[in-house]
């Protein structure tokens, strides 16, 4: 199963485990986790570039990833809207595959 948990006072996720519904490379549900994974650490990023946000961590290995980054002052709104934007598919893939992610939001 996939854990999934979306700190929203502190702008980071956390993602653990593997879906299991299919062979590594074919699982859909999966494949879905990751592209959200990649999406927020790429936004993280170009955050960043536009010094909107400052340390930005991005860790990603198989089975895992932090993400997380710091609005600067004057951006709160702005960085809080695009993680919660990749939560809300973090949401819809808990809800369509509940036996297979789970997804909380805390503080």
């Amino acid at each position: 199963m996939i854990q999934v948990k979306y700190h929203r006072f502190y702008n980071k996720v956390t993602v653990e485990g593997h879906a299991g519904t299919a062979p590594k490379g074919e699982d859909l549900v999966c494949s879905a986790a990751s592209i959200l994974v990649h999406t927020l650490s790429a936004n993280v990023g170009n955050m960043v570039k536009a010094g909107i946000a400052v340390h930005p961590v991005s860790d990603i290995r198989d089975g895992y990833a932090k993400i997380s980054v710091r609005a600067v002052r004057g951006h709160e709104n702005t960085v809080s809207s695009i993680f919660q934007a990749v939560a809300v598919g973090f949401e819809i893939l808990e809800d369509k595959f509940p036996e297979y992610i789970s997804f909380k939001i805390l503080g």
